[in-house]
């Protein structure tokens, strides 16, 4: 899969709803900017302009909109190793990991 997204401008990531999806993380973890609709997990992770497009309206019309500005806008617009070195920090298992932890504590306090 890393060898596709490499290879790829975007990965267009049309669903209407979905928390945390795999195929955007790792999408991401390759430098591969990701277009989606603006909602769900995709908001919380993807930064408009800086590591992909958020689409504000839910039609087929918005998101080819999208496409179109990302194919025939600058080659450079997006810096891959910025995408990918933020996703490396972002989904760091052991970031994961001791966020868990602090979750479990304060539950446990309780």
């Amino acid at each position: 899969m890393n060898d596709l997204f490499n290879v790829s401008d975007a990965t267009i990531l049309p669903s209407r709803e979905d928390n945390l999806p795999n195929v955007m993380v790792e999408s991401l973890l390759a430098g591969t900017p990701v277009i989606s609709f603006q909602n769900g997990g995709m908001v919380e992770v993807i930064q408009h302009e800086r590591n992909g497009l958020l689409v504000n309206e839910m039609t087929a019309s918005t998101l080819a909109q999208a496409i179109d500005d990302l194919v025939n806008g600058p080659a450079d617009r997006f810096d891959r190793a910025e995408i990918a070195d933020r996703a490396l920090t972002l989904f760091d298992p052991k970031r994961q990991a001791a966020g868990y932890i602090r979750l479990f504590k304060s539950l446990l306090k309780k």
